[in-house]
């Protein structure tokens, strides 16, 4: 076997020794090496730019969550007022309800009594037509009677009471 000489990291080698023979493996294991070396330095920096992604994401996550329990909680107070005015309303109008019922009572009453009183004056009124009529034809009896007395010169005679 020839010995060649390889100048390998500054030291001159023997190719035949068993030490280089293993450098030699060691050397495409190096190349390998190297190739594994890119390999996982592409993949870190693929796994660290989807660890920045995905940091962007939980923060952009973070703040939406923030901003939603927000929206959740001024709706929820919203809401809550909302069933106090509901709640407060619904009493009002119970009152008015009742006020309304009680007023209801009132009007009835007074229409009974205005109906009664319209029907009294209805009464009074034929009453006095009744005695309107009465006097007229009484009056007309007695100017008639006078009309006479004075046609035919007839006095009164005192024992009968005057009309």
């Amino acid at each position: 076997m020839a010995k060649t000489k390889y100048i390998i990291n500054g030291t001159t080698a023997n190719i035949n020794h068993p030490k280089f023979l293993i450098m030699q493996g060691g050397f495409k294991h190096e190349a390998k090496e190297d190739k594994i070396k890119e390999c996982n330095q592409e993949i870190i920096e693929e796994l660290e730019k989807n660890i920045k992604e995905y940091s962007n994401d939980i923060t952009t996550n973070d703040s939406k969550y923030n901003t939603n329990r927000e929206s959740i909680e001024y709706i929820t107070s919203q809401k809550n007022e909302l069933l106090s005015d509901k709640a407060e309303m619904e009493r009002d109008l119970l009152q008015k309800s009742e006020e309304y019922e009680r007023l209801e009572g009132q009007l009835k009453e007074m229409k009974r009594e205005y109906d009664e009183k319209k029907d009294q004056v209805t009464k009074t009124e034929e009453l006095f037509v009744n005695l309107s009529y009465g006097l007229y034809r009484t009056n007309e009896v007695v100017d008639t009677g006078r009309s006479y007395k004075a046609k035919n010169n007839v006095t009164r005679d005192a024992s009968r009471p005057r009309l």
